[in-house]
């Protein structure tokens, strides 16, 4: 492996444990994760004091049993999955606080790391 390889997957790494840091201060109500990927696994695992709800079940069924009562959400998922997210959050006048695209390790989907407030 080269050092830039080495480099490059610590930043990967990073970038989720640091959104979750930020997210235990905002006091998440829930966290969405996809039980299908390492990283988005460990990142749930590092929500302390928040529901973890596996996104592999359906997200709209999700949002909609989470967002009338003003829950919090924070979530690392695939890039469909965050898309149905932002849309529910967009008609429900509930920016997207945070979005960061993030490549998955090896092949498969680009993993998004999110909140709503």
């Amino acid at each position: 492996m080269r050092r830039r390889e080495v480099l490059k997957a610590g930043a990967l790494l990073a970038a989720p444990l640091a959104v979750a840091g930020r997210a235990r201060a905002a006091g998440l109500t829930a966290v969405i994760y996809d039980s299908r990927h390492a990283a988005s696994r460990r990142w749930a695992r590092a929500q302390a004091g928040a529901q973890r709800i596996d996104a592999r079940g359906d997200v709209l069924r999700i949002w909609r049993t989470l967002a009338p009562s003003g829950a919090s959400l924070a979530g690392v998922t695939t890039w469909a999955d965050f898309q149905v997210i932002a849309g529910c959050a967009a008609e429900a006048r509930r920016p997207v606080r945070h979005d960061l695209l993030r490549p998955a390790s090896g092949p498969g989907p680009t993993l998004v790391t999110w909140t709503v407030a």
